[in-house]
């Protein structure tokens, strides 16, 4: 199953006075539901706090890059630190993370003046 982000606010945001579900609440059972994937099965969006943690915790990886986008998401990229995985995921501005792309054998490579050579 693939959670998008109107998903995921769907399932935060929809709730009545009957079943109301604390924020708390909704963001445990949510990182539960998250982590009991096998590992291969990583949610397309999920809420900023969750992806981090799936992120960090399954995946090793930490911020390397970041940058504001021109709809004014958060974009950033994620590393582990031998570079064996990598992640890109967008966050909109209501709080929700998407990955973008993600892959193995990430390396930096020397930043080139305009117009030389790659």
């Amino acid at each position: 199953m693939v959670v998008t982000e109107a998903m995921a606010l769907s399932l935060y945001m929809n709730t009545n006075a009957a079943h109301e579900i604390s924020p708390p609440f909704f963001l445990v059972s949510v990182l539960a539901a998250l982590l009991s994937w096998p590992a291969q099965a990583m949610p397309q969006c999920a809420p900023r706090g969750v992806m981090l943690q799936i992120l960090l915790e399954q995946y090793k990886e930490t911020p390397a890059y970041q940058g504001l986008s021109s709809r004014g998401w958060l974009v950033e990229v994620w590393t582990s630190k031998d570079g064996d995985t990598w992640s890109i995921i967008g966050t909109s501005p209501r709080g929700v993370s998407c990955i973008q792309d993600a892959g193995e054998d990430w390396r930096s490579v020397p930043q080139q003046e305009p117009g030389q050579q790659l």
